[in-house]
């Protein structure tokens, strides 16, 4: 029971910061890449 918990525990933030990091990218790929600014490609291949 108490293993359960601390896996929860665990995985609940990062879970989050996985969640935000893929927004970020998304953001990146709708903005950037519309307006075709040069520091998108740089930014993105990192994250794959």
């Amino acid at each position: 029971m108490e293993a359960t918990a601390f896996k929860s525990f665990l995985l609940g933030p990062l879970g989050a910061t996985i969640t935000g990091f893929y927004m970020l990218q998304v953001f990146v790929v709708w903005n950037a890449f519309r307006r075709r600014e040069r520091w998108a490609w740089w930014r993105l291949p990192p994250g794959l």
